[in-house]
């Protein structure tokens, strides 16, 4: 009991904290992709393992969540812009070994063991031909993948406004804020003027019940389950059946409409 009580006590992880953790596995990953040059090997070896006693000792205070949703940069739920104060060198060392990995999600759980964080490191600062197909790959804590919604294929002409929620829902960390997201795109769907526009309907669909499965049990679950629940009405149903013959994504939505 005492144990939970203190688990609880911990304070929150803050952004700037991810921020921290973020940019000392960037420095990791500028390390090992810089040649050595006139540099020993001991005084490399020596730079790598200072910044790997900077990244574990951040990891002790923070998880971190890095997304990359149509070139923008999410970290711990809050957008960067590429012309922000915040980003650095060692920021953009991370996210251009994310991207060219073809990764757009990075997940470190709070505690990430320094072997763990070294290998994360090694993966981003490979070159692309040696890097493995489909741009992921895991540990215990740690975990790189491409965007759900990058295999989705939604309609052309899809409303900036949907696409803009459906971004922001792929971010959210808090379950208040999804909370809010999650009303925001039911809304969406079940009033006009967009509820009765297949292409709007299915791509939030796809989007919630991808988002559900890829968080499982964490925070968040709840939300999206009832999300879910409230969107296969039989009004939404028909609409995603008559959306079949044109869907690019039939296999999913096939999977949607048998829950």
């Amino acid at each position: 009991m005492s144990k939970l009580k203190a688990e609880r006590d911990v304070a929150e992880p803050t952004f700037e904290q991810a921020l921290e953790l973020a940019r000392a596995v960037g420095t990791l990953v500028l390390l090992l992709r810089t040649a050595a040059g006139e540099q020993s090997a001991v005084a490399q070896r020596d730079q790598v393992r200072a910044a790997l006693r900077t990244a574990v000792a951040a990891a002790r205070a923070t998880a971190l969540e890095l997304r990359l949703i149509r070139g923008e940069l999410s970290l711990a739920g809050v957008r960067i812009p590429p012309d922000s104060p915040l980003r650095s060198e060692t920021l953009d060392a991370l996210v251009g070994g994310l991207a060219a990995h073809g990764s757009t999600m990075l997940d470190v759980r709070r505690g990430a063991a320094p072997g763990e964080l070294l290998a994360l490191a090694r993966q981003l600062a490979t070159d692309v031909g040696a890097r493995p197909d489909g741009g992921a790959w895991r540990s215990w804590s740690v975990r790189i993948t491409p965007a759900f919604m990058s295999a989705i294929e939604y309609a052309p002409s899809l409303p900036d406004a949907v696409q803009h929620e459906l971004g922001v829902l792929q971010t959210v960390r808090r379950d208040d804020e999804l909370r809010a997201v999650v009303e925001s795109l039911v809304r969406l769907c079940t009033s006009p003027p967009w509820k009765d526009d297949a292409g709007v309907v299915e791509a939030i669909a796809l989007t919630v019940v991808s988002e559900a499965r890829r968080r499982g049990t964490r925070s968040g679950r709840l939300a999206l389950e009832s999300a879910i629940r409230r969107l296969l009405t039989p009004d939404v149903i028909n609409t995603l059946v008559r959306r079949l013959p044109a869907s690019h994504a039939r296999e999913q939505l096939m999977t949607v409409l048998a829950r």
